[in-house]
Formats: structure tokens, sequence, C-alpha cells
């Protein structure tokens, strides 16, 4: 009995001891691909993304951001930019982020700028509220100074020094965080102007990052006082990383939501591009995301976290040259090889016109580690057939025969586009080229029962660790029995992750 309770403390410790494991760059990827998917669907049909709060402006600007970020040069966007071009701005919010987007036509900016400039609550700092002239928030003064600080500054540098130095730097608390509005009278100072919140630090930590990159500025006094911008920015991130909880997220008073923990991303990042927290925050939203593509469905913090994870994505491929990434085109129907005319083939909520596409001939699903089979059929020419792979990658694993034999044991999770002809046995010839996809997907997980005696029992604790450790290979039911974790999402393999997993259900920690 002893021993037995000696290998149960042993097992309860290496439950403890399981962690989460960064997104893998096929994860960031694919969930780059799946939010770029979602946001076009849902484009208006005059370019933008509605929200139905009166935040048309910074919804749209925000998204086509992110599409923008992602890769996405084509039609979306740019119906995007046209429709923020002719957009009225009322809040200094709006006109700030239409001016961020990039999207707009350069020529409209100029007078975008311009009146931004005038919406100033003191006409001799830079300083913005909600509205023109009127109020102080530093979220919208943030957001102003990163829409202005890329144009010639000219008379306006003066008043950009006065606020940093004299109206920002100084209300940063002790801590590194800026509430949203200033703090008054102590009576009467409300919640949102006391300590810090995440939405006004970032969007000022990141102005005054712009404002030391563009014209070098750092140490400078407001009367007796000497303020620093590079200590400000770190303690800035520094802040901003406190506000992080123990489910991996960010939000204020121990309450994570994807919105602050993009916004938290985005400031330590500019801040610390290689800090230690920033693939844990990018792990969150990455596991939060929804089927659908989404993060909540709204199209805003979608594009807000999409703009975040296309820093860490690899470049997306466009083969036609249409501005839409061939990943994306392949989800949505469409032919990555032949250039779309406007959305993609009517895939929007309504008013599109749809593009000249060409059917996926090939789309089915393999599962990871496990064997595939697929044989290609031609209608079209004389058979035998000889089969060629013409574009793309087969999946890790696969090969494709000339008889038109797909087969082998998929390796890697992922979606994978490819093109492929056959060639007939007529006179002449005739050779078709087709477009596949095979998306390998995970196992169904197991139930933790390796030896099959209908129980999760130390027996199949030690199997599982044997196996694990590389003492005996699995068979085909110890592998679909044991293969368990992570939750809901097993990797094919049986390994300490797995071995964990059983330990904890037999500990009836599970």
């Amino acid at each position: 009995m002893d021993k037995k309770r000696i290998a149960l403390a042993g097992l309860a410790m290496l439950a403890a001891a399981e962690c989460a494991h960064a997104a893998t760059q096929l994860q960031i990827d694919t969930a780059r691909t799946k939010a770029a998917v979602w946001l076009i669907t849902q484009q208006k049909g005059d370019g933008n993304w509605s929200s139905g709060q009166g935040a048309d402006i910074s919804v749209t600007a925000q998204t086509a951001a992110g599409l923008l970020a992602a890769g996405v040069k084509g039609f979306p966007v740019n119906n995007a930019g046209v429709w923020l071009g002719n957009a009225d701005a009322q809040s200094v919010d709006a006109l700030a982020r239409q001016i961020r987007a990039k999207v707009v036509p350069f020529a409209n900016l100029n007078a975008q700028h311009d009146k931004l400039l005038t919406w100033k609550t003191y006409p001799a700092r830079s300083i913005w509220g909600t509205y023109p002239q009127y109020g102080t928030s530093f979220s919208d003064t943030g957001l102003a100074i990163l829409a202005t600080v890329p144009f010639s500054y000219g008379t306006q540098l003066s008043e950009l020094g006065n606020a940093v130095y004299c109206n920002i730097l100084p209300v940063q608390s002790a801590a590194g965080g800026w509430p949203h509005i200033p703090a008054t009278v102590a009576a009467t100072t409300p919640s949102s102007a006391s300590g810090g919140a995440v939405l006004p630090t970032t969007m000022t930590l990141l102005a005054l990052n712009a404002v030391r990159a563009k014209f070098g500025w750092d140490t400078n006094a407001c009367g007796s006082s000497s303020y620093t911008i590079t200590t400000a920015v770190q303690n800035a991130a520094n802040w901003l990383l406190s506000q992080k909880n123990g489910d991996g997220g960010v939000g204020e008073k121990g309450v994570s939501t994807i919105f602050s923990t993009a916004l938290a991303y985005q400031g330590i990042r500019a801040a610390r591009p290689s800090d230690a927290a920033l693939p844990g925050l990018i792990d969150y939203v990455i596991s939060r995301q929804d089927a659908n593509g989404s993060w909540g469905n709204e199209p805003m913090q979608t594009g807000l976290v999409l703009e975040q994870l296309a820093t860490l994505a690899t470049q997306p491929l466009d083969t036609d040259g249409d501005g839409i990434p061939d990943e994306v085109e392949v989800i949505l129907g469409s032919n990555p090889t032949i250039a779309d005319a406007r959305s993609l083939a009517d895939k929007g909520n309504g008013n599109t016109q749809p593009g000249t596409t060409t059917p996926l001939a090939l789309s089915v699903s393999a599962t990871v580690n496990q064997a595939f089979n697929y044989t290609l059929t031609s209608t079209i020419g004389i058979s035998p057939f000889t089969w060629n792979l013409i574009g793309g990658a087969l999946p890790p694993g696969l090969a494709l025969s000339s008889s038109g034999l797909i087969s082998g044991v998929p390796s890697q999770l992922g979606s994978y586009t490819f093109q492929y002809a056959s060639t007939d046995s007529g006179a002449p010839q005739i050779t078709r080229p087709t477009l596949g996809l095979i998306t390998v997907i995970r196992r169904t997980p197991g139930t933790g029962d390796l030896n099959g005696d209908g129980k999760v029992d130390l027996a199949d604790v030690i199997l599982a660790q044997q196996i694990a450790l590389g003492k005996m290979a699995p068979t085909v039911a110890q592998l679909a029995a044991g293969d368990v974790a992570p939750d809901t999402d097993p990797d094919g393999v049986i390994d300490a992750s797995d071995v964990a997993w059983i330990a904890r259900k037999l500990l009836k920690l599970r």
C-alpha cells in the first residue's frame, strides 16, 4: 500500500506539472486566416462593418487595419477605404482611427488631419477629448497623436511638446498606468480617473513611442519637473503586465477580456518586442477564438486581434495577385490562381459582385498520424490517366502517385492547398489542371483506458508512461485510447501531457 501511495503521490506531482505550450506557427497562421475569412464575409456591400451602436467608422477602420496587416489588399480593404473616405466622423476616436487605418486615399487624409487638429481641447496643447473641443481623454489624446504625428507638425510641434511633458507624463500613476480621464478634485474624482485602465495606457504608450521615434524626444522638463519618455513607456508596459490574470488574459479588476489582452499585447510589444509574456497573451486569444473565426462575433475586436496576430504570422501567398491570400480564397471557395474581380464569389452579406471563381474539385479531411488513401478520378478524356502535382503542396507525409493515389501518413496539422493535373491517353492528349484541398485534423480524443478493461487505473498510467518514454510502441487501439491531450484537441501521439491527463483522471482531478 505504501508503494501505491508513493506512486499516486508522484502521479499527482506529474499532473500538477502540466503547463501550457506556446502557440505554434501553424496555429497562429490558422487563426489569422479564419479571422480574415470571417471579416470578409461580414462586410457590408458599401464597404463598412456596422456595429449597430453608432461606431461604424471606428469599427470599419480597425477592421480594415486588421485585414491590411494580415495581407488582405484587395477589394474588401479598398472598398472599406472608399467608404471611410466618404464617412463623416463626429468623434475624435472615429476621426483618428479613420486616419490611422491607412486605407483612405491619401489625398483625403490631409483634410482629415487638419480637421483633427482643430478639434483640440486647448489651443496651445495637443490634448483631445471625446468630441471636438470637449474635455480631456487619454484614450482619445493617444489616438489623435498617433494619427497626427506622421504628418508634418510645423507650428504644432510646441503644442505637442506642451501636451507630452506637461499634461501626459505628469499624470502617469506611480504604478505606470493612465486613467481614462484626468483626476480632478479628490472628493469628486470618478473611479475612471483613478489608477489606470488598459485602453488609455496602451494608447498613451503607443503615442509616446511614436513621438520619440519621430522627433527623437526623450528627457525634457515642464516647470521644475523633468520627465523621460523611455522611462514612462517601460513603466506603462510594466503596468499592463500587472493586469495579467490567472487565466492568462489581461483585464482590470481581475476580469480578462479579449479586447484588453490584444491591447496589452500591442502596447507591451511596442515597448519590449521580446518580452517573455507576449507568447502567453497570444495563446490566450487564440484559445478563445470562436469556431466561425471571430472573437465574440465583433468585427472591431476581431480586427484588433487580427492586427496583433499578423505581427507573428508568416507572409501569406497570393498566387493570382488579387490582394486576397490563397488560404483565404480556398476557404471561401475561390480559385487562388484566378484573380477575383470584386469581392469573393458574393461571400459578403449583400450588394457585392461575384468574381471569377473555379470550385474545388477535391476537398477532404485526413487525420494526423493516421494512414490516408484517396484516389483521384477524372471524367474528361480517355483513360488511363497520368497524374502530377503542379502547384502548392500536399500535407507532409502524403504523396501523389502517377496513378492518382494520394497516400501516406500526414504528420502536420493544417489546411494544404495544391494543384494537380490529369493527362489522358487520347491523341491529342488532354491535360486538365484542378485545385485540391486536404485539411489535416486531430484525431478524436481517447478515454485514457489503454488496456481496454473499461476503466482508467494505474495500469493505464504505466502503459502511457512506457509509450511516452519510447520503451514500447503503441498499438492502434492504445494510441486511440491514450491520445487524450490537449483537451478536445489531441496531437496524435502519447507523450508526457497525455500521461499527466490520465493521471489526473485516475486521481479524480478531472
